[in-house]
C-alpha cells in the first residue's frame, strides 16, 4: 500500500496531527489541502531524510526496525513488542506504547482497518523504500571501505549444511555415548570435528559459557548451533540409556533449495542468540546494508554497531560483534571475512547473503552449487581410500556414505567394508553409485578386485523390495479403475498390486483421503 492510499484512507484529524507535528503550513480544516501538502513533502527525498535525521534515537531505532522487517503490516501487539525490544531497560518517560504512537502522529506509520478492534498498522511501501535508502546512505557515510578486494579471504559457503548432514549420518551409524550431563564424550566430539569441513578446537573447562543455546556450554560455537538445531527439530534424542539416538529428518527438508535451508538455520540462530542480544535483528540488518557490495573495515563496523549492542555478562560489546555475530554469520555462509594489508579484518556479504537479504535486487539462486572437486583419492587393493586433497569437501560426504572413516590429518583415509556397503544400499542407494563416486574422484583406475567384491556384497540388491505405506483395498477391479480415474490420485500411487490393491506412500495418504472424500467416496479406515 502506497502513501497516497494511506493518506486517502486516513481521517482528517489524523492528517491534521501529522501536519502540525511536522510543522507544515496549510489549511488544517481542508482534507484536500492537507493531502496535497503531506504528499508534496513526504514524496520529497530531502524532506524525508532531514526529518529522519531529527528523530530521537529511540524513535529512529524503532522505525528502522520496522522498516527492515519483512512483514508488510503490524498489529498493535507487534508494535508494542518491537518498542519494548528497542527500549530494553531504558523505558524513559514515554514508554513502549508512547514510542510507537509518536511515530504514528509523525506520519511514519499509518493505521488502517474497519474498526478500533480490527485495525492494523503499516509503513507505506514508497515511504519504506526511502527509509531504507536513508539507512544505506547513513551507514556508508560512517563505515570505512577497502579500495580493492583482500588478497586472502575466507568464505564457508554451504559447509554448514553439509556438516549438518554428516553429523546426522555419524549419529545414525555409531553408538555415541553421553556423559551424565547429556553431553557427547570428548573422543566422539574429536571424531566429529575430523569429519567436518569447518573444524573447531574443543572448549576448555575454564571458559564460562551460557545463554547462546541449550548446549552452548558443552560444545564449540558452530557445533553447538548445529546440535541445538537438530535437537530442536527432533532429529536427535538424548536417550535415557546414555546414548545419542537418531531420528532421521524427513527427506523433504534435504530436498529444499539450499537458500531455503540456510534461511531456516539463520532464523534459528537469530532466535537463540537474540535472547542474549535484544538488538540482534537490527545489528544483522545494518551489517547487510553496510557490507552489501563492498569490503567494510571491521573496526568501523564496530563503531556503528556498538550503539545497538549491550554487554552480556562477561561478553564485551566487541566480543559480541566479532564472535557472536560476524563469526556466526560467516559460519552460516552469509558473510565472508578477509585479511587486510595492515593485518586487520574486512567483511562483506556473500552471494548467499545478498540473495537472503536483498532477493528483489539479485537474480534468484535455485541451488548454489559447491565448487568442483578434482580427482584426489587413491583406492588401494586392501579397500582403503586415501584422500590427498587438503581440507574437507563435498567429496568426503559422498565417501562417508558408503565407507568407514579411519583417520584425519593431512592425508585422510576411509575403508570400504561389507557392512558399510550394505548400509549404503539399505538406505535406498544403488551399487552403481559407489562405482560412480570412485571413478569420478580416483586419480588412478579403481582396482578390479575392489569392484568385484562390492558386486558380491550387493549381489541380491533389488531382488526383494520392502514398502512403507498404506494399502488401499477396493471391492473389485471396477472400483479400482474408477478410483484411478479420480483427478490427482494417480500421482500418489506407488504400486498397483493385483486387481484390488493400491499402495500409497505413507506421507501422502492424507491427500489421497481428501481426494476420495471430495469425489463422494466413504473410506473405511482400519
Amino acid at each position: 500500500m502506497n502513501l497516497i492510499t494511506c493518506l486517502n484512507d486516513a481521517d482528517i484529524h489524523v492528517l491534521r496531527t501529522i501536519a502540525k507535528r511536522q510543522n507544515l503550513s496549510c489549511r488544517y480544516h481542508s482534507k484536500n489541502d492537507l493531502l496535497q501538502t503531506l504528499m508534496e513533502h513526504f514524496q520529497n527525498v530531502s524532506f524525508v531524510q532531514e526529518r529522519l535525521a531529527k528523530l530521537a534515537q529511540a524513535q529512529k531505532r524503532l522505525l528502522i526496525r520496522l522498516a527492515l522487517d519483512k512483514r508488510s503490516q503490524f498489529t498493535r501487539e507487534d508494535l508494542l513488542v518491537a518498542a519494548e525490544k528497542t527500549l530494553g531497560d531504558r523505558i524513559g518517560k514515554v514508554g513502549p506504547e508512547g514510542l510507537w504512537t509518536e511515530l504514528v502522529d509523525l506520519g511514519w506509520i499509518f493505521r488502517s482497518g474497519t474498526s478500533i478492534y480490527s485495525h492494523v498498522f503499516r509503513i507505506p511501501d514508497d515511504l519504506r523504500g526511502m527509509i531504507k535508502q536513508w539507512i544505506a546512505i547513513d551507514l556508508t557515510q560512517n563505515v570505512d571501505y577497502l579500495e580493492r578486494e583482500p588478497s586472502y579471504y575466507r568464505e564457508d559457503g554451504l559447509a554448514m549444511l553439509r556438516d549438518l548432514q554428516k553429523f546426522l549420518q555419524f549419529v545414525a551409524q555409531n553408538e555415541i555415548r553421553l556423559t551424565q550431563d547429556g553431553a557427547i564424550f570428548k573422543r566422539f566430539q574429536q571424531q566429529l570435528q575430523q569429519l567436518f569441513e569447518i573444524q573447531e578446537p574443543p572448549i576448555s573447562g575454564q571458559q564460562w559459557r551460557f545463554g547462546y543455546g541449550r548446549r552452548f556450554r558443552d560444545y564449540p560455537d558452530r557445533f553447538a548451533l548445529l546440535y541445538d538445531f537438530c535437537f530442536g527439530k527432533g532429529w536427535i534424542v538424548e536417550g535415557r540409556d546414555g546414548i545419542l539416538q537418531s531420528c532421521p529428518p524427513e527427506e523433504d527438508w534435504f530436498a529444499k533449495p539450499d537458500l531455503e535451508r540456510i534461511s531456516e538455520l539463520h532464523g534459528y540462530w537469530e532466535k537463540i542468540y537474540g535472547r542474549c542480544i535484544p538488538q540482534l535483528h537490527l545489528a544483522v540488518a545494518f551489517l547487510a546494508y553496510a557490507c552489501k557490495e563492498k569490503w567494510a573495515v571491521a573496526e568501523s563496523l564496530e563503531k556503528v554497531l556498538q550503539h545497538y549492542i549491550e554487554p552480556y555478562y562477561y561478553d564485551t560489546v566487541s566480543t559480541i560483534i566479532h564472535e557472536r555475530i560476524v563469526q556466526m554469520l560467516r559460519y552460516l555462509g552469509i558473510l565472508k571475512t578477509g585479511k587486510r594489508e595492515d593485518g586487520g579484518v574486512a567483511v562483506t556479504l556473500t552471494q548467499i547473503g545478498r540473495q537472503l537479504f536483498f532477493p528483489d535486487e539479485y537474480a534468484p539462486l535455485s541451488q548454489i552449487q559447491p565448487p568442483n572437486v578434482q580427482p584426489s583419492i587413491v583406492v588401494q587393493p586392501n579397500f582403503e581410500i586415501l584422500v590427498l586433497a587438503e581440507g574437507h569437501s563435498p567429496m568426503d560426504q559422498e565417501l562417508y556414505a558408503f565407507a568407514d572413516y579411519l583417520q584425519g590429518g593431512h592425508v585422510r583415509s576411509y575403508r570400504i567394508t561389507e557392512t558399510s556397503v550394505k548400509r549404503f544400499v539399505k538406505n535406498g542407494h544403488s551399487p552403481e553409485q559407489i562405482r560412480s563416486v570412485l571413478d569420478r574422484y580416483s586419480i588412478e583406475p579403481v582396482p578390479e578386485m575392489v569392484l568385484q567384491r562390492i558386486g558380491q556384497w550387493t549381489e541380491g540388491y533389488g531382488k526383494i523390495r520392502a514398502f512403507q505405506g498404506t494399502l488401499l483395498e477396493c471391492a473389485d477391479e471396477c472400483v479400482r479403475e474408477e478410483l484411478l480415474r479420480i483427478p490427482g490420485i494417480m500421482k500418489h500411487v506407488e504400486e498397483v498390486i493385483g486387481d484390488r490393491y493400491l499402495l500409497i506412500a505413507k506421507e501422502q495418504i492424507g491427500q489421497v483421503l481428501v481426494l476420495l472424500d471430495q469425489a463422494g467416496n466413504i473410506v473405511l479406515q482400519e
